[in-house]
């Protein structure tokens, strides 16, 4: 199965999310999918309480979540039959800190051979920056 191929099923509900997303409790990210492509994946994320720290802002780890399922499905399409990606490199800007509402999350990868770079950056509901993830994938076949 190509990687568009188990993104479709995933989207369609033919097939799982992987366990890690099901175990970090985003296994229903792809119904927040407003725009799905080959290397690009854009999410509307309904932030709330559950996502906060003791100050009422959305936690790192939280973004840090999202950001790596929304590349995940952004270079799905990317990803040849029987090809994976391996995490070499993940970092997170947090530009101002944020807390409940619609926020836009769009993932950017783009393919090297066996390498693969993604761009993750989060907007909320007035277009203003809230946050960048950066990563560098290796392509495993």
């Amino acid at each position: 199965m190509t990687g568009a191929e188990l993104l479709q099923a995933i989207i369609d509900e033919r097939a799982a999310p992987p366990t890690g997303i099901t175990t970090l409790n985003l296994a229903g990210t792809h119904r927040w999918l407003t725009s799905i492509a080959p290397g690009r994946a854009v999410f509307a994320w309904p932030v709330g309480s559950s996502h906060h720290n003791l100050e009422g802002n959305v936690l790192c780890s939280w973004t840090m979540a999202v950001a790596d399922q929304a590349m995940f499905l952004a270079g799905c399409g990317l990803m040849g039959e029987g090809e994976t990606t391996r995490m070499q490199h993940f970092s997170f800007s947090s530009v101002q800190e944020f807390g409940s509402g619609v926020v836009t999350v769009e993932a950017i990868v783009t393919r090297e051979g066996a390498i693969a770079h993604g761009r993750c950056v989060f907007t909320d509901e007035r277009g203003e920056h809230l946050a960048s993830v950066l990563a560098t994938f290796a392509v495993i076949h």
